[in-house]
């Protein structure tokens, strides 16, 4: 009988050996292939966000050389044109309406009406 129980007890501790070493292996394979996917998870939001950091470097770099007074310039260059085109519009109008020989009355009218045109 003591043969039985020390052969029962010596059965017992290789099987919950070997049950022992193959829950930590399969722990082992389990954290491996998971550290494993992580890491290529990882490459590929890492080089998702290299782009877009490249890309906002990008157009930090364009607004930190944007020019402002030269925009400024070109912007006070038009309206000086548009102003000069007024001018000129408005001295041809002159012109054309001391060359026409209308009476005063109608040259005022016609005065008159450009200038509601011109509103509209």
């Amino acid at each position: 009988m003591a043969f039985f129980a020390v052969s029962l007890s010596a059965a017992f501790y290789f099987k919950a050996t070997d049950t022992s070493n193959e829950f930590y292996n399969n722990q082992y394979k389990f954290t491996k292939d998971v550290s494993e996917i992580l890491g290529r998870i990882e490459a590929g939001f890492g080089e998702r966000l290299r782009h877009i950091d490249e890309g906002t470097k990008g157009l930090r770099d364009k607004l930190e050389n944007y020019d402002i007074t030269g925009a400024k310039k070109e912007v006070e260059e038009k309206q000086d044109n548009v102003e000069k085109r007024k001018n000129e519009v408005k001295t041809t109008i002159s012109d054309i309406m001391e060359r026409a020989s209308l009476p005063d009355e109608k040259r005022q009218t016609s005065c008159k009406n450009l200038k509601m045109l011109k509103k509209n």
